[in-house]
């Protein structure tokens, strides 16, 4: 596996890390209001920062595999995560809240099957996943999802 092919993995399982994460943060929230509520400041605002670390690590993945997954709208990622580090009181709560609870587990599903795509055509090395699973920084990962299937 080239560098960059082992750099590609480690930033698509930060993508799936994050996403995890966000999913895990709005599980019960129901609506962008009670998103935005007092009462829900730190779920909101990690939401955020994970949106943005999924921004950076899509802007760090080859133009090779952005454009052999070019089904994911990586630009429009990008874009998100800049609009969201430079203008954070401009966001459109409702906007967010619906990536937040819509779009983020389809992006976290076809990065799923990106991987094991690439585990099964041994453009990625299993051992790499391996090894990342036994890391502490993956704790929103499925990794038995991405192995055994």
């Amino acid at each position: 596996m080239s560098p960059s092919e082992r750099g590609d993995l480690v930033f698509l399982l930060n993508i799936l890390e994050s996403s995890g994460r966000i999913l895990n943060y709005i599980k019960n929230i129901n609506s962008a209001e009670e998103f935005k509520s007092i009462e829900m400041q730190l779920e909101y605002d990690a939401s955020m920062l994970q949106l943005i670390n999924i921004g950076e690590n899509v802007s760090r993945l080859t133009e090779k595999l952005r454009q052999e997954h070019d089904f994911i709208k990586w630009q429009y990622i990008k874009d998100l995560r800049n609009k969201i580090a430079h203008d954070y009181f401009g966001i459109k709560v409702d906007v967010v809240y619906n990536i937040a609870k819509n779009d983020v587990i389809v992006l976290k599903a076809r990065v799923e099957n990106i991987i094991k795509t690439n585990i099964k055509t041994n453009i990625f090395e299993e051992v790499v996943l391996q090894k990342c699973k036994d890391s502490k920084h993956y704790r929103y990962i499925n990794f038995d999802k991405l192995l055994n299937e």
